[in-house]
């Protein structure tokens, strides 16, 4: 955008402008491998299927350090400590099926 600019004009100073006017930069992306047709396909399918045939199924993961918080409360002018494990250990996979 900056380059469609006549001036001189910073990246900084388009984001800046554009942030007043309430645009904010966000991570957002959609995924390559996703395929309306297929995801379409996909749903007229299970929609003809009795509910005793669906089985539906979620993976998850956690580790030690999720449990970890990088922030904490203490009094004004004074430092925050605590204790951390610097150990790296593995992470918990889990998948839960659930069905009628």
């Amino acid at each position: 955008m900056a380059e469609l600019w006549d001036d001189d004009i910073s990246p900084r100073t388009i984001s800046r402008a554009l942030k007043k006017i309430g645009f904010t930069r966000k991570k957002t992306y959609g995924y390559q491998e996703r395929d309306q047709q297929q995801r379409e396909e996909f749903i007229a399918q299970i929609e003809h299927m009795e509910p005793q045939e669906v089985v539906y199924l979620d993976e998850a993961g956690m580790n030690s350090q999720d449990s970890d918080y990088p922030y904490g409360y203490c009094e004004e002018g004074k430092r925050f400590d605590a204790l951390k494990s610097g150990k790296r250990q593995g992470r918990v996979s889990m998948i839960a099926p659930w069905c009628h």
